[in-house]
């Protein structure tokens, strides 16, 4: 199941998903399927007041986000570690911001973080069908309201690969620098490792552990 699963989803984005009636059992639960088999763990967002899902797939992990539908960044191994520096980035920008306008009462502000992340896949389910797209920067705005409190959004639109009419939105927020290190700590190596483990418990022909993929995650 994990190698059908993943084989799907890196097909998605040059096939016409959702352009025709799929049955119950076929391919539209792809999405449902991942969570359940491939699911590590949650992830807590004080932004949302939600938890999330990190799914462990072979050579790639998925991270489920705040949207209009069920959706999902898909890192592979090898770039997790640049996504970790992006996002350290963006929480010590977030840091610096956040003291200076504390400092001078600023209210009513926003300003874009200049950080670059690594490209990814964009996957969501939409009325039980799998979309993706591979092409949405993900970008970062600080932000103060009216009273004063800070946060960083990153709300962007993704379009399907192969039929532009299907959009979902994403939202990735963070409501103070703790919030956005949370984040960041689910992305930790071990607890990674120690959640691909449990998948590979429970599926043998799981492969994201095996020996020859030992050196991706340090």
């Amino acid at each position: 199941m994990n190698k059908l699963i993943l084989a799907i989803i890196l097909l998605l984005p040059t096939l016409a998903w959702g352009q025709t009636e799929q049955s119950e059992q076929g391919w539209s639960d792809i999405v449902t399927k991942m969570i359940h088999d491939n699911k590590m763990y949650d992830y807590k967002n004080a932004y949302y007041g939600e938890e999330f899902a990190i799914c462990g797939l072979e050579k790639s992990i998925c991270i489920f986000v705040k949207s209009t539908d069920t959706a999902f960044f898909m890192i592979e191994n090898k770039k997790l570690g640049k996504l970790k520096e992006s996002l350290a980035l963006v929480k010590n920008k977030f840091c610096e911001w956040d003291s200076i306008a504390k400092a001078n009462s600023v209210t009513n502000f926003s300003k874009d973080i200049e950080v670059k992340f690594p490209k990814q896949l964009l996957g969501w389910s939409k009325n039980r069908v799998t979309y993706a797209c591979n092409k949405v920067p993900i970008e970062f705005v600080f932000k103060v309201d009216s009273l004063g409190n800070t946060s960083i959004i990153s709300s962007f639109y993704a379009t399907a690969a192969r039929d532009i009419s299907i959009v979902t939105q994403y939202f990735l927020a963070f409501s103070s620098p703790d919030d956005l290190q949370e984040f960041i700590d689910s992305l930790d190596t071990q607890k990674i490792n120690h959640g691909l483990k449990k998948i590979s418990q429970r599926d043998p022909s799981f492969s994201n552990n095996k020996k020859e993929d030992e050196g991706l995650f340090k």
